[in-house]
């Protein structure tokens, strides 16, 4: 796979005032910047990256040189140059009775099953997001959401212990938002991070598309009244039967 896609590739090769080691320097800066490139990873060679782009070794050296002086990168004498800016998602920041009306409403119009719910050791992953001692037991649910009988999200949850009426039965029969509040517990802050990602075995099979298809990924950490992390859920959405829309204004609507 090129470093570069089509479309930065003709980017970089189109006429414009800007000098060719500048615009060799944007691509660069901005697949670091958004995260396409992590911290560590070595970037390909001056003359991989001069051939790609039909440009001189000496264009590709100055770019480099020029994300050096912004400290994105370090130039390793007989090794390479390795990315060493540090990426950081940028929070965004929505109501959240936004976000819990639009699960609320899905659930509504799709159906799920429950494919297991079960308590386990919670990995090591888990325990740190929750909070928890490694190892603490969790309950951990299998998921899949349909709509008209078509797969489109498979979930894995792992949730702190709740009691015996969090059973496979009330998740298969009502929003699990409304069974936390049956429950006792209230949501009072969501933490969501969505991202590309690869189906796994198993999420192919509940989705029916071939293994390292795209998908959709979020990652929902719920919080509770007193802000203490309790639902970690891990989703996976078929890009071509789902869509994440939100809408954002500059200011409230008012009354």
């Amino acid at each position: 796979m090129s470093f570069f896609s089509a479309p930065e590739i003709a980017a970089a090769k189109a006429k414009s005032p800007q000098p060719l080691y500048h615009k060799v320097f944007q691509l660069i800066r901005d697949k670091i910047e958004s995260g396409a490139l992590r911290h560590g990873q070595m970037l390909p060679s001056e003359l991989e990256i001069a051939n790609t782009l039909s440009v001189s070794r000496v264009t590709v050296k100055r770019a480099f040189d020029e994300l050096a002086g912004l400290q994105m990168v370090d130039r390793l004498r007989g090794r390479g140059t390795r990315v060493t800016y540090r990426y950081e998602a940028k929070m965004l920041r929505a109501p959240l009775a936004s976000l819990l009306d639009g699960l609320m409403l899905m659930a509504r119009e799709t159906t799920v099953q429950v494919l297991s719910l079960q308590s386990v050791p919670a990995p090591a992953e888990i325990a740190h997001a929750l909070k928890l001692e490694p190892n603490h037991a969790v309950d951990r649910a299998i998921r899949v959401r349909s709509q008209r009988q078509e797969a489109f999200a498979y979930y894995i949850s792992h949730t702190i212990e709740l009691g015996k009426n969090y059973s496979s039965k009330a998740l298969g029969s009502q929003p699990r938002l409304s069974l936390f509040h049956q429950l006792g517990v209230r949501v009072a802050e969501v933490d969501q991070i969505i991202s590309a990602g690869r189906a796994s075995p198993d999420v192919a099979a509940a989705l029916d598309i071939p293994i390292g298809s795209p998908v959709l990924e979020l990652v929902r950490i719920y919080f509770d009244s007193a802000r203490r992390p309790f639902d970690h859920l891990q989703c996976f959405y078929r890009a071509d039967r789902f869509q994440y829309h939100m809408r954002l204004s500059t200011s409230e609507r008012r009354k």
